[in-house]
């Protein structure tokens, strides 16, 4: 069973704080991401840690649904570490977000590029479909998280 994902991220601090919505079927999510080494010199680093505490230590995610934060056990976070993470990383490392946090186009946009609005924050959004195992549906369908999706 294919699930419609949709991802939204938006830069807090470049390589270091990112916040945006993850839709799951008809239910949305916010999240904040934090990543207390920078992206640029966590890219540089031999990661050693191989428990999901130090891992969730480096890669700091909080998620709510509305108003209410959800506390996500171990195998939750690795759930939504591997939605965000990669889509996050890659994020930064793409051109477009490089060149405007290094300043290429906030420069650019006194001159040819008009309706460039330097004060917009710099986001992304993401579509994708999933075919999530049975234990991720049946996670996401708890009232915990309130999703609706077929247990197939």
């Amino acid at each position: 069973m294919n699930i419609l994902v949709e991802r939204r991220i938006e830069q807090i601090q470049d390589g270091e704080s990112y916040k945006g919505h993850v839709k799951i079927g008809d239910t949305k999510f916010d999240y904040e991401l934090v990543f207390p080494i920078p992206i640029a010199r966590l890219d540089k680093m031999m990661l050693t840690t191989d428990t999901v505490g130090g891992v969730r230590d480096l890669f700091q995610i909080t998620v709510s649904r509305g108003n209410q934060k959800i506390e996500l056990t171990d195998d939750e976070y690795n759930f939504f570490f591997f939605l965000l993470n990669e889509f996050a990383v890659g994020f930064y490392h793409s051109a477009q977000t490089r060149a405007y946090n290094e300043g290429i186009l906030r420069s650019r946009s006194e001159g040819t590029m008009g309706a460039f609005d330097p004060t917009a924050p710099l986001s992304a959004t993401k579509n994708s479909s999933y075919d999530f195992p049975h234990q991720i549906r049946e996670m996401l369908n708890a009232p915990k998280f309130g999703c609706a999706l077929k247990a197939v």
